[in-house]
Parts: C-alpha cells; structure tokens; sequence
C-alpha cells in the first residue's frame, strides 16, 4: 500500500502564447509517497527501508479548491468508515470475551 509521506508546493506562473502578456498563477503540488520497500541484507540481518516516489501536478487555485473539496468528502466518508470499525471490534470483543466466559 502507498501512503502519503508529505505534501510540498511550488509557485508557478504561466503565460498563454500568442495574447497580451498576462500571467497566470498556479501551484505546483509535490505529492511525496513510500511505494514500497528497498531491501538491504547486512551479515546478520535483512533491513527494509521505504522506496520513495514523488507525483507533481501544476494546479489553478480553482482545481486546488476542487481538490479540497473532495478531499474533505472522503474525510467524511474515512471517518464514518472508522467509525464502523470500531462498532466491529467493539462486538468482536464482546463475543471473545463471553466465550472466556464460558471456557472458565
């Protein structure tokens, strides 16, 4: 699984050929994740150490805004998936513990 180890930024400005001279601003996002393991074998051990890779995307502030949006609502989903979770092994639990119960 790849998980996201930072989030950079880089200003970035954009002109259109061919028009009057105007400047567009963007940013450049710098999505920095592990995607993997490197593995080192030493004398007396093998040692893994996270692969790093990066994705950078040049955004308007529009599509940034988009973007955060979305993001928030799987914030929301994510949340009310732990939340199911947690009902789960708060009932898995319970089972394990009146099994206990009865073994006694």
């Amino acid at each position: 699984m790849k998980q996201i180890v930072t989030v950079r930024s880089n200003t970035h400005y954009e002109q259109q050929s061919g028009a009057p001279f105007t400047l567009k601003a963007f940013i450049e996002l710098i999505v920095v994740y592990t995607d993997g393991k490197d593995y080192t074998m030493t004398k007396t051990d093998i040692i893994g150490k996270p692969k790093l890779s990066e994705v950078r995307l040049i955004v308007s502030p529009e599509i940034l805004t988009g973007l955060i949006t979305d993001l928030q609502l799987h914030q929301t989903k994510l949340e009310s998936i732990r939340s199911n979770a947690d009902k789960i092994n708060a009932l898995l639990k319970h089972i394990q513990g009146g099994k206990n119960d009865k073994q006694i």
